[in-house]
């Protein structure tokens, strides 16, 4: 099994960032509003303020040499509970992919909060839908909801005594 470091996102790891996100991003998408600065550095508009506004946590993955895995975001801009948290980006990149690390960092994500959470698969899209349901499933051990295209749980806080 593949180890990882999950490393909270910086300003400073915005390049990072936005090369994973070219994996993600269809270039001939006429909505995907790319733009290069002087740099020659590929900026998206919405970037700073997807990813660095108050009540978001991005992490990026990293294996134990420090090499780019993929990143996850968790904020608390929920949709079917009144607070929270939500599972919003999860990105692997392919060659670490099929190896159980989508899973091991969502729950190691999921341990992060207690409280409500929220899991919306790409719409459409099977395969996010049964890696989502695998995940909260093995995670919680029980049923969870599926309301308004989301995977709703709670996560109780773990008491020590």
């Amino acid at each position: 099994m593949m180890d990882y470091i999950l490393k909270k996102v910086s300003y400073e790891d915005t390049d990072k960032i936005i090369e994973i996100l070219r994996y993600a991003q269809d270039r001939d998408n006429e909505y995907a509003n790319y733009k290069i600065n002087r740099d020659g550095i590929e900026r998206i508009r919405w970037f700073e303020k997807r990813f660095f506004e108050p009540g978001r946590e991005v992490y990026l993955i990293l294996n134990n040499s420090y090499d780019l895995m993929g990143f996850v975001m968790v904020n608390s801009n929920t949709k079917v509970t009144k607070n929270g948290h939500r599972l919003s980006e999860l990105l692997i990149l392919p060659q670490y992919r099929n190896n159980y690390l989508g899973l091991r960092v969502c729950q190691k994500v999921f341990d992060m909060h207690a409280g409500n959470w929220e899991v919306e698969p790409i719409f459409g899209d099977l395969r996010s839908y049964y890696f989502f349901r695998r995940a909260i499933l093995q995670y919680t051990k029980k049923y969870v909801e599926f309301v308004q295209r989301t995977f709703v749980f709670r996560k109780e806080l773990k008491r020590s005594y």
